[in-house]
């Protein structure tokens, strides 16, 4: 099969999760990201995808969940900033995710955050 991949090759995981959350597969991003993560629990990027996956299935809590762990390994990941505002958005918490995307914007003032032009304060 074109997507057979070694179980243990993270950063292989990592790609086909974010190909199965392109397609609208959310179980199926999961299933890779949450072996990703297993097998390298620090890995910020494994998390991130996993925090896009857990954002589009309707779970916010665990990708805010995500998206610290995220921080705690990259504490200047804008990327980790920018998901943790999405998270506290889709959670109703908006003056922090306008924190979030602000710092998001510090980090990486040409980087593309969508979500991040949407204040409600």
């Amino acid at each position: 099969a074109a997507l057979a991949i070694d179980p243990r090759d993270v950063d292989a995981l990592c790609v086909r999760g974010e190909i199965f959350l392109a397609d609208g597969q959310h179980d199926e991003a999961l299933l890779d990201l949450n072996i990703a993560i297993a097998e390298a629990p620090r890995d910020a990027e494994a998390r991130l995808s996993r925090a896009r996956a857990w954002l589009a299935a309707g779970r916010p809590r665990k990708a805010l969940a995500d998206a610290k762990e995220a921080l705690l390994h990259e504490p200047y990941s804008a990327d980790a900033f920018y998901e943790r505002g999405r998270a506290n958005r889709a959670l109703g918490r908006n003056r922090q995710a306008d924190q979030d995307f602000t710092r998001a914007r510090l980090l990486e003032p040409h980087g593309e955050w969508p979500d991040a032009s949407e204040s409600v304060i």
